[in-house]
Protein backbone atom coordinates (compact mmCIF):
# COMPACT_ATOMS: atom_id res chain seq x y z
CA UNK A 1 0.00 0.00 0.00
CA UNK A 2 1.30 3.61 -0.48
CA UNK A 3 1.09 6.24 1.30
CA UNK A 4 -0.25 9.19 -0.57
CA UNK A 5 1.81 12.44 0.83
CA UNK A 6 -0.78 15.06 2.74
CA UNK A 7 0.34 17.94 -0.22
CA UNK A 8 -1.22 15.39 -2.81
CA UNK A 9 -4.74 14.91 -0.56
CA UNK A 10 -4.59 18.68 -0.46
CA UNK A 11 -4.34 19.18 -3.97
CA UNK A 12 -7.11 16.56 -4.36
CA UNK A 13 -9.36 18.31 -2.18
CA UNK A 14 -8.49 21.91 -3.57
CA UNK A 15 -9.46 20.12 -7.34
CA UNK A 16 -12.87 19.22 -5.49
CA UNK A 17 -13.91 21.98 -3.86
CA UNK A 18 -12.89 24.26 -7.07
CA UNK A 19 -15.03 22.23 -9.05
CA UNK A 20 -18.23 22.21 -6.20
CA UNK A 21 -17.89 25.81 -6.66
CA UNK A 22 -18.14 25.79 -10.18
CA UNK A 23 -21.22 23.62 -10.52
CA UNK A 24 -23.12 26.40 -8.38
CA UNK A 25 -21.63 28.99 -9.90
CA UNK A 26 -20.05 30.55 -6.65
CA UNK A 27 -18.09 33.09 -8.40
CA UNK A 28 -16.23 34.62 -5.24
CA UNK A 29 -15.54 31.03 -3.94
CA UNK A 30 -13.87 29.95 -7.71
CA UNK A 31 -11.71 32.77 -6.76
CA UNK A 32 -10.81 32.00 -3.72
CA UNK A 33 -10.22 28.20 -4.86
CA UNK A 34 -8.04 29.52 -7.63
CA UNK A 35 -5.61 31.47 -5.74
CA UNK A 36 -5.42 28.02 -2.89
CA UNK A 37 -5.58 25.61 -5.82
CA UNK A 38 -1.94 27.57 -6.89
CA UNK A 39 -0.34 27.35 -3.91
CA UNK A 40 -1.14 23.74 -3.46
CA UNK A 41 0.53 22.55 -6.85
CA UNK A 42 3.70 24.60 -5.69
CA UNK A 43 3.43 22.64 -2.53
CA UNK A 44 2.73 19.27 -4.19
CA UNK A 45 5.29 20.12 -7.08
CA UNK A 46 8.14 20.52 -4.61
CA UNK A 47 7.07 17.85 -1.91
CA UNK A 48 10.47 14.94 -1.72
CA UNK A 49 7.44 12.49 -1.14
CA UNK A 50 5.48 12.83 -4.10
CA UNK A 51 4.70 10.52 -6.76
CA UNK A 52 5.49 11.84 -10.09
CA UNK A 53 3.03 9.51 -12.06
CA UNK A 54 0.28 10.30 -9.43
CA UNK A 55 0.78 13.74 -9.39
CA UNK A 56 0.71 13.79 -13.26
CA UNK A 57 -2.76 12.20 -13.32
CA UNK A 58 -4.22 14.77 -10.77
CA UNK A 59 -2.66 17.26 -13.14
CA UNK A 60 -4.85 16.09 -15.59
CA UNK A 61 -7.84 16.24 -13.62
CA UNK A 62 -7.19 20.02 -12.80
CA UNK A 63 -6.20 20.56 -16.14
CA UNK A 64 -10.15 19.17 -17.64
CA UNK A 65 -11.38 21.43 -14.49
CA UNK A 66 -9.84 24.61 -16.03
CA UNK A 67 -10.89 23.91 -19.75
CA UNK A 68 -14.70 23.76 -17.65
CA UNK A 69 -14.42 26.93 -16.09
CA UNK A 70 -12.98 29.11 -19.04
CA UNK A 71 -15.56 27.14 -21.34
CA UNK A 72 -17.97 28.28 -18.34
CA UNK A 73 -17.23 31.75 -18.46
CA UNK A 74 -17.13 32.15 -22.38
CA UNK A 75 -20.72 31.19 -22.55
CA UNK A 76 -21.49 33.44 -19.72
CA UNK A 77 -20.88 36.98 -21.97
CA UNK A 78 -23.38 35.04 -24.56
CA UNK A 79 -25.80 34.00 -21.93
CA UNK A 80 -26.13 37.77 -20.54
CA UNK A 81 -26.34 39.63 -24.10
CA UNK A 82 -29.09 37.19 -25.00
Amino acid sequence: MAVVPFSHLQLCRMRRDLSAALQTGDWISVSELDRRLAQALDVAANDSGRDLGVLLEELTQILLLYKQLLEGCQATPAHLSS
